[in-house]
């Protein structure tokens, strides 16, 4: 089964996949683990160190996001997967949890007439925050920045039946995927090109 089949299979069915790149975390400290397997990876597909630690800190900061978000609010296994792929010069991560997911966690600090759309653009373009009173809110907007430093790199954010994207196209939501009201998906695609 390829990497992406396993997030989706994940992100509807609640089914952890065992295979190479591909690490199931249930909590937040084996999530943070995950990390070094990740720089590890990239390591070896000749980025720069300046890019390696880019990339490591947007995995690490949607990680984050899985459980601070979610606790409480996990439908079927808590926590999240992460996989990682490399196809033809270009790195592909995807970070998928079964939690509430992003257009839920933010409804409460925004606007009660926004619908999901708009609250998903939200999440990656206003500082806003799921987690009132906390000042925060900034971590998807860092993400979307460092994708979009490099023309050819994508990211991909599905969740609450909408979808939101930067850079070029890569990735198209399944039929069955549009239908899943829980959770959060990211792909992010990095071209070493």
């Amino acid at each position: 089964m390829d990497p992406e089949k396993n997030l989706i299979e994940f992100f509807l069915n609640d089914k952890v996949t065992s295979a190479e790149n591909f690490f199931y975390s249930e909590n937040r400290g084996e999530a943070a683990g995950r990390l070094s397997k990740v720089y590890t990876f990239l390591k070896t597909k000749n980025f720069s160190e300046p890019i390696l630690s880019r990339m490591v800190a947007c995995v690490g900061e949607i990680l984050n996001n899985s459980f601070d978000h979610n606790l409480g609010y996990w439908n079927g296994k808590p926590g999240c997967v992460l996989g990682l792929w490399a196809d033809q010069g270009t790195i592909l991560m995807g970070i998928v949890d079964r939690g509430r997911g992003i257009v839920a966690s933010l409804k409460s600090a925004l606007e009660p007439s926004l619908k999901p759309k708009d609250i998903l653009n939200a999440a990656f373009e206003k500082i806003v925050s799921g987690r009132a009173p906390e000042k925060r809110g900034n971590g998807l907007k860092f993400v979307r920045s460092q994708i979009q430093a490099f023309e050819k790199n994508s990211l991909f954010c599905f969740s609450a039946g909408e979808h939101y994207q930067v850079g070029p196209a890569f990735f198209k939501a399944t039929v069955d995927m549009q239908k899943q009201k829980i959770g959060t998906f990211i792909l992010l695609r990095w071209s070493s090109k």
